[in-house]
């Protein structure tokens, strides 16, 4: 996500960064061409007469045009507040379950104090919450197709890793290692059977919200949608030239080409919401949003040598 200090309209205006103009500016460069070599051709060389076809058909399909592009927009970025949605209950959901584990995994009433036994209780609450943290960090790295345990190898058990190397869906695999251990703290003892279904929701919800992010991840636009926007705004901004000559004569490129702006940009800013994940300049910031959850769940284990805070490189937060 692009992060920029609050700037004046003006300087807004006058943006490059963030914008959809690297994406488009070829198109707008031909189509600007084309309607200047129709124009030359026109007014000046007369090599051919451009006076029967008037702005009229434009002006309506146009409004037709600008209709759709407004329904694709939204659609897109309905998918981009929805990933966004999911992740901030994943958030949430992973605090939630570490109040959970810090207050319900305990010793059971009555028993004697023993620090060998605290210690080792302690010692689970972290494991669990830590691998709570991988998985965020798992998941995050499915999204983006960029998975890399090594990067989360400290928070899991050293057992866990070579299974994880062969894993086709490694967060799954790290919540089923997180119910593995709660198994173990309710054979021991350590978790009520009241407390179970409370920690399971949990569990459950975290696979929701990855299931949530798989779903938008892996269905795109449908292909004949997608193409049939590309074709409709292709045609009518490399047509549009040929009805704003007569009418505007040396205004028609400039006018053209701003028109064109608006309709290629429209469709750019849909391409790039159309998937919330990835790494572009208006995606979510998920790599700052798993620094978050862990530097959340690390500090309520009582950890004082926490990662530093996510920050903007060069504006961009990844």
């Amino acid at each position: 996500m692009l992060v920029q200090p609050r700037r004046t309209w003006i300087r807004e205006v006058f943006t490059y960064r963030g914008t959809v103009l690297p994406t488009v500016w070829r198109r707008l460069l031909v189509v600007g061409g084309l309607s200047l070599a129709l124009t030359i051709g026109h007014l000046e060389t007369h090599s051919f007469v451009l006076r029967d076809i008037t702005p009229l058909p434009f002006t309506l399909t146009g409004f037709a045009i600008s209709v759709f592009l407004g329904f694709r927009t939204t659609t897109a970025y309905t998918r981009f507040w929805e990933g966004r949605t999911l992740w901030g209950g994943l958030v949430n959901t992973c605090r939630n379950f570490t109040r959970q584990v810090l207050t319900w995994v305990a010793a059971p009433p009555g028993s004697a104090p023993d620090p060998a036994n605290d210690a080792a209780l302690r010692q689970l609450q972290r494991r669990i919450i830590h691998h709570v943290i991988a998985f965020s960090h798992a998941l995050r790295q499915r999204l983006r197709d960029d998975e890399r345990p090594d990067e989360y190898s400290e928070l899991v058990d050293p057992a866990l890793l070579p299974a994880l190397q062969h894993e086709p869906n490694r967060p799954q695999a790290i919540l089923a290692h997180v119910a593995g251990l709660l198994r173990g703290a309710y054979d021991q003892g350590l978790l009520h059977p009241q407390h179970v279904p409370v920690l399971e929701a949990s569990l459950a919800a975290m696979t929701d919200a990855q299931g949530g992010c798989e779903r938008i991840g892996s269905t795109p636009l449908p292909y004949v949608y997608r193409v049939l926007v590309h074709q409709i705004v292709g045609i009518y901004c490399f047509s549009l030239p040929f009805g704003l000559i007569h009418t505007l004569q040396w205004f028609a490129p400039a006018v053209t080409v701003l028109v064109a702006y608006a309709f290629f940009g429209l469709d750019a800013i849909g391409e790039e919401l159309d998937n919330p994940f990835e790494i572009d300049a208006n995606d979510l910031p998920l790599a700052a949003l798993t620094r978050g959850i862990e530097l959340d769940l690390r500090a309520r284990l009582g950890e004082t040598d926490l990662p530093p805070p996510a920050r903007p490189h060069r504006g961009l937060l990844l």
